[in-house]
């Protein structure tokens, strides 16, 4: 079965009974790995964002989970 990288675009086989990679080299599953780890900066703790929340779910009159508040916070909608 041949797969599409996520990160440099090259396709390449994954072999039968394989976990189904999404990166074709182990540098580039490294990679990808780093960049989930950098999600929150140190400065930013987690008493800082439950607070944003909980100001948000007033004001917008909403009762959002930490996660979605989070992804949606990430994709820029709030």
């Amino acid at each position: 079965m041949t797969k599409k990288c996520t990160q440099c675009g090259k396709e390449f086989i994954i072999p039968d009974g394989a976990k189904a990679f999404k990166t074709c080299t182990q540098g580039n599953r490294n990679q990808q790995q780093k960049r989930k780890l950098k999600t929150i900066p140190r400065s930013e703790g987690l008493d800082e964002h439950l607070r944003e929340l909980k100001e948000y779910n007033k004001q917008n009159h909403t009762h959002l989970s930490y996660g979605k508040f989070m992804a949606l916070r990430e994709e820029g909608l709030i």
